[in-house]
C-alpha cells in the first residue's frame, strides 16, 4: 500500500443481542472524517493506520476502535458491539383511571401540582373593571368611569413606567430561558459529545460553538448532539491551522 493511501474500514454495529443499530455516529478522531450506519447497521469509513474511531449512539456507551498498525484483511467486516447506557429516571406513580366522569372531575379539581415556575413579583396592581348597568343614573350622551380602573389600565399600557415594567418582565423571562438552555448545553454534555475534559478547553469550545438559545430548547437530544459534533469538526480544523 502506498504511503498516504486510506484503508477501507467497514462492518456492522449491533447491541449485545445482535440487533443492528442504524444511524450510529462514527468519527475518525485523527482525520475527523465521519459517517453514519445505514438502516442495516452497516458502515464504511476510510481510515489510516493507528487511527482511533469513535462509535456513539443515544442510549449506548461510546465505543472506541483503534486501527491496527499493520492492518490486513481483518480490518474488513468488523462487528462493533455497543452496550446500553444506564439511565436513572425519576420515580413515576401510575394511578388507575377513574371509573366515571364525576370521579375524574373530582380528582382533577383536587389535584395539587407543585408550581416549579419561577415567580417574579412586578408589584403590579390588579386591574378591576367596574361596569354600572343602572342606566337611570346616566344622562343622554354621558359616559362615566367608575373607580379609576380604566385610567390605571391605560396608564400601565402607555406610560413610561408601564413600558419599563414590561421590559423588565421580558428580561427576566429571557434570563430564565437562557439558564434552562445552559443546563442542557452543559459542560458534561459537551464533554460526552467531543471528548474534551479540561474546563478551559470546554469553555473555549462553547465560546466557539455558541448555539442559539431557542435551538437548544427546541432541538432533540440527537439534533443537539449532531450540531455539537459538526461544530467540533470545524473547531478542530481551525485549531490545526
Amino acid at each position: 500500500m502506498a504511503q498516504g493511501d486510506k484503508l477501507p474500514f467497514s462492518g456492522e454495529v449491533t447491541d449485545k443481542n445482535g440487533t443492528k443499530l442504524p444511524n450510529v455516529h462514527i468519527v475518525d478522531l485523527n482525520s475527523h472524517l465521519a459517517t453514519l450506519t445505514n438502516l442495516d447497521g452497516m458502515f464504511l469509513l476510510n481510515v489510516d493506520e493507528s487511527d482511533t474511531v469513535r462509535f456513539s449512539f443515544m442510549g449506548f456507551k461510546t465505543e472506541l476502535f483503534v486501527v491496527p498498525g499493520s492492518p490486513d484483511n481483518s480490518l474488513m467486516l468488523q462487528t462493533i458491539t455497543m452496550t446500553r447506557d444506564t439511565v436513572m429516571l425519576e420515580q413515576a406513580i401510575i394511578y388507575p383511571y377513574p371509573a366515571t366522569f364525576q370521579q375524574f372531575k373530582q380528582e382533577f379539581i383536587t389535584l395539587n401540582l407543585p408550581d416549579t415556575a419561577r415567580k417574579v413579583d412586578l408589584h403590579l396592581e390588579n386591574i378591576l373593571t367596574f361596569i354600572n348597568f343602572d342606566l337611570e343614573d346616566y344622562e343622554r350622551g354621558e359616559m362615566k368611569i367608575i373607580g379609576g380602573s380604566y385610567i390605571s389600565m391605560l396608564y400601565d399600557k402607555f406610560s413610561h413606567e408601564g413600558k419599563m415594567r414590561r421590559k423588565y418582565q421580558a428580561v427576566v423571562e429571557r434570563e430564565r430561558l437562557q439558564n434552562i438552555a445552559a443546563e442542557i448545553y452543559s459542560d458534561s454534555f459537551i464533554s460526552r459529545a467531543t471528548g474534551l475534559t479540561k474546563k478551559e478547553e470546554i469553555d473555549t469550545f462553547r465560546e466557539y460553538c455558541s448555539l442559539d438559545t431557542e435551538f437548544v430548547l427546541e432541538a432533540t437530544e440527537y439534533e443537539l448532539y449532531a450540531a455539537v459534533l459538526d461544530c467540533y469538526d470545524s473547531y478542530k480544523c481551525e485549531d490545526r491551522k
